[in-house]
């Protein structure tokens, strides 16, 4: 895991929550993480600000948010290698 580029997961992951994996992930890699769940942006925002996530992508039914979902790992792992001196 510690060199990977980004880490992309939905708020809940197997029997736990993003809020109790995040320091787990921190442990092992600075990587930046992107929150892509369901959970309204409200809510998304709260456990981003308190789990130091990157950013947040909403599921939705069509395939647009794939789109967006592409764009902000892109934007998530350069401004994260511009910011580790990375190509």
């Amino acid at each position: 895991m510690r060199n990977c580029d980004c880490i992309v997961t939905s708020y809940n992951v197997n029997r736990t929550n993003i809020e109790s994996l995040t320091p787990e992930i921190r442990r092992v890699t600075e990587a930046p993480i992107i929150l892509y769940s369901a959970i309204e942006r409200y809510n998304a925002e709260k456990v981003m600000s308190s789990n130091h996530i990157d950013g947040f992508v909403e599921k939705k039914g069509d395939l647009e948010h794939y789109k967006e979902l592409a764009a902000m790992i892109r934007g998530v792992v350069e401004k994260y290698r511009r910011s580790h001196g990375g190509a």
